[in-house]
């Protein structure tokens, strides 16, 4: 196996991206359709980073002192009522 291609994996996250805020989902389908699993374990990576960095600028917003600390607080606190809900 080798390693996803980082352009690749950029132009799919900003595909997928366009594709959710478009609410579009055939074309969320088509642009994962025949992506092979590295590359797609690299864009699930890429989006969750986006993900946090967003959550990190909304604690900064909401003037965390530390927005960081504040975002993965949030996380582990979803994460334990996730796990005992499910």
């Amino acid at each position: 196996m080798s390693a996803p291609d980082v352009g690749e994996v950029q132009r799919l996250v900003l595909a997928l991206g366009l594709a959710v805020a478009r609410e579009d989902h055939e074309s969320m389908a088509a642009v994962l359709s025949g992506v092979d699993p590295d590359t797609a374990g690299s864009v699930v990576i890429g989006l969750a980073t986006a993900w946090v960095g967003a959550l990190d600028g909304l604690t900064a917003g909401e003037g965390a002192e530390d927005p960081h600390a504040a975002t993965l607080a949030l996380l582990q606190q979803q994460a334990l009522e996730t796990a005992a809900t499910t």
